[in-house]
């Protein structure tokens, strides 16, 4: 997309903004929150899920991965840690059972809210057994700084860390000893997290087949050059911290860079979640709203985020479906 069309693509998503707006309106109350605070710190019926496209066909023998030939089969829970150039960088990493190391395998990359941690976000993401079912590595990172999160240049928590470059290190580890499939590397991860799930996307397209934000998209990056990225959102219209309103032209921003039609389908998938599926798309783009949800991972069984939790839709089993229908072309 030439910067001409994407400067139109632009302004067409602000547009989508009164229309969006007006099918939303927010439902049920949610707990009392805390305010959402400034850019340099900040406190801490089920649906079913799309079905998976047939998967795409695995490297040969002769262009796989060293950790490919010659790790060892390792199912189970790690807690590791790599040197970055801003220090140590601790993460957890989840080896489902059926693991073999001998057959490439996907990433999902699991970056926890500010001022959480990344056991919080394993345990409260749920996607431990998906990984099980699914069959992909789950690594959730530490966050850097003091409280933890991710900085995001020019746009949220900076700090001057460079959790960019400590993710990489991070998956470049990973890859050392365990057999990933570069194909097929996505990330997701809740409000400060999800905002890091779209910065990666953003940044390095080359690197991330697609991303799932939670209670994240609030501030969506112009991506001046790369590929298109496909992006399922998850947001609660009672989110206090990331209000619904403020991510609806970062979401339609989104689908215009993807090179989609400016409003999209919007279908009811139960009692209080709608499904918003944008059509013409260079890459799939889709958003499920939660009427009524709060600042929370959808179908979340323990705490860790903040208003009403929905028990219509489980975020994490459908983002799965959405990355295992979407590797890199």
């Amino acid at each position: 997309m030439s910067r001409g069309a994407r400067a139109a693509a632009w302004c067409a998503a602000a547009v989508v903004l009164a229309v969006l707006l007006s099918a939303c309106s927010g439902g049920g109350a949610a707990t009392e929150a805390t305010a959402r605070p400034s850019a340099s710190s900040r406190p801490a019926s089920p649906v079913a899920p799309p079905a998976p496209s047939p998967a795409a066909a695995l490297p040969t023998a002769t262009s796989l991965p060293a950790a490919c030939t010659t790790g060892a089969s390792r199912p189970g829970d790690f807690v590791a840690e790599v040197d970055t150039a801003d220090g140590a960088r601790s993460y957890r990493l989840h080896v489902p059972p059926g693991y073999r190391p001998d057959t490439p395998t996907p990433v999902v990359l699991n970056f926890h809210g500010y001022n959480r941690d990344a056991a919080q976000q394993e345990t409260y993401s749920g996607l431990v057994p998906v990984s099980d079912t699914g069959g992909f590595l789950l690594i959730t990172p530490e966050g850097g700084g003091s409280p933890r999160g991710w900085d995001i240049p020019g746009i949220y928590n900076e700090n001057g860390i460079d959790d960019v470059a400590a993710v990489l290190d991070i998956l470049a580890a990973v890859e050392r000893d365990f057999c990933v499939d570069a194909r097929r590397v996505y990330a997701t991860g809740h409000s400060n997290g999800g905002e890091m799930a779209v910065y990666l996307a953003c940044t390095h397209p080359e690197l991330i087949a697609a991303a799932a934000p939670v209670s994240g998209m609030d501030y969506a990056v112009p991506c001046e050059s790369g590929r298109p990225v496909p992006l399922v959102n998850f947001q609660g219209t009672d989110d206090r911290l990331v209000p619904y309103e403020a991510t609806i032209v970062p979401m339609a921003a989104w689908a215009a860079m993807n090179g989609c039609d400016p409003v999209p389908e919007v279908t009811q998938t139960s009692a209080h979640v709608s499904r918003q599926v944008w059509q013409g798309c260079d890459a799939a783009t889709e958003a499920y709203i939660i009427e009524g949800g709060g600042h929370t991972w959808p179908g979340a069984v323990t705490p860790g985020g903040d208003g009403a939790v929905t028990d219509e839709l489980e975020a994490s089993t459908v983002l799965w479906a959405f990355f295992a229908a979407n590797p890199m072309p």
